[in-house]
């Protein structure tokens, strides 16, 4: 019975919790992407030199558009399909496996759970990521909660 009176009591102190400000949250999302950009840095750097490797150490020549197969236009396709799915599992795998806490949030004392106090599970981690690409998602912060919030049942709160 000592379990069941422990568990909750942390659900009643998590929903006791105030939510974040929006400085906070504004600052998360800049220090977030701050750390998504070096991410994406580090990853390509790493695909770069692992191309080159294959490759023999040669300069790798990109041909221009044309009807003969790969071109330049297909490589910024990948690139951009690289770079969402890359931010979505930043967000989505730092929000589920992190305690909640992305970089931004460790650093402001914040963390996302659901809006009864209750982890968020692994759909909402990955609703919440892929609503940033919403259109003007960022700017909906500034009335009130922010849409990746409000659809997936999340709410940001102070942790310290």
């Amino acid at each position: 019975m000592e379990e069941g009176n422990s568990l909750l009591q942390d659900i009643e102190s998590e929903m006791s919790l105030p939510t974040a400000s929006v400085g906070q949250r504004f600052l998360n999302f800049i220090i977030d992407s701050i750390a998504y950009y070096i991410l994406t840095y580090v990853v390509g750097f790493f695909i770069g030199v692992i191309i080159l490797a294959a490759n023999g150490g040669n300069r790798i020549s990109i041909p221009q558009d044309d009807d003969s197969g790969f071109s330049a236009t297909n490589l910024q396709i990948i690139l951009v399909l690289f770079n969402i799915i890359l931010l979505i599992l930043y967000y989505a795998l730092f929000e589920k496996l992190a305690k909640a806490k992305t970089i931004g949030k460790l650093v402001t004392g914040t963390k996302v759970i659901n809006q009864d106090g209750s982890d968020i599970t692994w759909k909402q981690a990955f609703l919440r990521s892929i609503i940033r690409y919403v259109p003007f998602e960022p700017l909906s912060c500034f009335g009130g909660y922010p849409w990746h919030d409000t659809w997936s049942n999340t709410t940001v709160v102070k942790t310290s």
